[in-house]
């Protein structure tokens, strides 16, 4: 039985097998394996060959979670021999297929799978020298049971290439379209890349949240926006994106007969990724953010005072939010709760005439944040 053959057959029981082939869309990570071949071809009989592979693979599954197509590509080193023997017939250019031999091991579960790959058009050298011959390829997406759970294995095998060479004139030449097998060389796995199934896979956590902050005890800012959580298996430690939408600020100080009024509108910048952690039904997190001051007016018995020469008004060092759950609260990824902390709101930049003035009224310590976080989307 050639290997063409053994390969049809493996496909059918791919096929036949209690694995679903399904559309979806997971979170991947990029893989790749170098493997050296021995590889027979017309009139110079065996040449090494060595195959690059790569490949955008997800980490994790979970049992009934489909992974999406793998779009495979790999690039082949063909030896100056092997050029050799192509140009002693008159070839110039070299395109085909390859049909690559691979399993996936899993507990319960042990599968042949062939994936077609095509080769592109190929001008070779002008003289002999080894060349590169780039092929690629897709998977069908996978999906595993409750049974596979564990390990996944990859593992790349041997390879069947079926190689068309043509003369200067586009037409074939003597060695018409031949078949070369290459054969996996020894001590090598040929493992690709590991999936782990586990019913605790990564998962992301979507929270609108609304409340306010207190700035220097006189003024309340109003506060919404969208916390994501991104939250790894096994693990208390989390990492998410906070966004903020703009807020109006109004900070009025009425001393004596004087009444002077500051309005702004509020953006917040953040600087990276928010952390912290969960631990029980308590949450911790940590953004820093900058903080831009957007159409600011100072006003004077009403009166607006010039605000001109007022560049990119923003905090000279980003804000450091530390919020937690309070003691009285509670935290859930299903539920969401409230969360509350000081920070330091440094003084501002760049605020034209208005710097001096907004950087009393609302620089300082003495400021406190509230959330609520109000459930995952």
């Amino acid at each position: 039985m050639t290997k063409q053959h053994r390969f049809d057959g493996f496909h059918t029981a791919f096929l036949a097998a209690a694995m679903t082939f399904l559309p979806g869309i997971v979170s991947a990570v990029p893989v790749d394996a170098t493997l050296d071949y021995t590889c027979v071809f017309p009139i110079i009989e065996e040449q090494s060959m060595q195959v690059a592979i790569t490949s955008d693979m997800p980490e994790r599954l979970a049992p009934g979670e489909a992974s999406g197509v793998f779009n495979i590509d790999a690039v082949a080193t063909v030896s100056a021999d092997a050029w050799n023997g192509l140009h002693f017939v008159g070839s110039k250019t070299l395109s085909g297929k390859v049909n690559a031999a691979s399993v996936i091991s899993a507990p319960g579960l042990t599968l042949p799978l062939v994936i077609p790959m095509q080769i592109p058009s190929k001008a070779l050298p002008d003289s002999q020298e080894a060349f590169s011959v780039s092929a690629s390829g897709q998977t069908p997406s996978l999906s595993f049971t409750t049974a596979n759970t564990g390990e996944v294995d990859i593992v790349v095998g041997d390879l069947v290439m079926q190689l068309q060479p043509l003369d200067g004139n586009t037409n074939p030449t003597g060695l018409g379209f031949f078949e070369s097998e290459c054969s996996l060389d020894s001590g090598q796995t040929g493992l690709l890349h590991t999936i782990i199934v586990d019913e605790e896979t990564s998962q992301d956590a979507v929270f609108p949240f609304i409340g306010q902050a207190t700035i220097n005890q006189h003024s309340d800012l109003p506060l919404s926006g969208t916390l994501v959580l991104a939250v790894e298996p096994g693990s208390t430690d989390i990492a998410g994106d906070m966004v903020f939408d703009s807020a109006r600020l109004i900070v009025k100080v009425i001393s004596f007969f004087n009444t002077l009024t500051l309005e702004a509108d509020v953006a917040f910048h953040p600087q990276g990724e928010a952390d912290g952690s969960i631990s029980n039904d308590s949450l911790t997190l940590r953004q820093s953010t900058e903080v831009q001051l957007q159409n600011a007016r100072l006003k004077m018995f009403g009166l607006p005072i010039s605000s001109s020469g007022m560049g990119q008004c923003k905090s000279q060092s980003p804000v450091m939010l530390n919020l937690s759950t309070p003691g009285d609260g509670n935290f859930s990824l299903n539920g969401g709760g409230p969360l509350e902390g000081q920070f330091e709101l440094p003084p501002f930049t760049d605020c034209g005439l208005l710097t001096s003035a907004i950087n009393q009224l609302i620089s300082g310590m003495d400021n406190h944040m509230n959330i609520t976080l109000t459930g995952e989307l």
